[in-house]
């Protein structure tokens, strides 16, 4: 019966702790994974850090040039670093929401094993 009491005091301290830490740092590595902070402070940077020289000199031509293809370099950076974002967060909730369910199912398991017992003595003598 001690045996019973050391598994039942494990389970609800260390094992909990160990198991909480394990799907808390797999929800951190999918965050970590898809860089979401980082790519929240890059948001508005250039794409793969193309940009156009404004030249020597003033040219409008050139000046406007230069904008417009600076601005499509920041355009297409935004719109995948957003992207990249949304999937993270989506992953991210995903993985949060298989942590806390399996954090519920390792509170709940030791209840289950008698009752996975129970209903199969009465699944086996009664066909219930």
């Amino acid at each position: 019966m001690t045996f019973l009491f050391q598994y039942i005091f494990w389970h609800y301290s260390e094992g909990l702790r160990r198991q909480t830490r394990k799907t808390l740092l797999v929800v951190l590595g999918f965050f970590r994974f898809f860089s979401v902070w980082l790519l929240f402070k890059t948001l508005f940077s250039p794409w793969h850090k193309i940009s156009e020289s404004y030249g020597i000199g003033f040219d409008l031509t050139r000046y406007f040039y230069a904008i417009m293809g600076n601005l499509i370099s920041r355009l297409i950076g935004a719109m995948v670093r957003a992207i990249v974002i949304i999937t993270g967060l989506i992953i991210t909730a995903i993985a949060g929401a298989y942590a806390l369910l399996k954090i519920a199912l390792w509170l709940l398991l030791p209840l289950l094993i008698p009752i996975a017992i129970v209903g199969g003595f009465l699944f086996i003598f009664f066909h219930i």
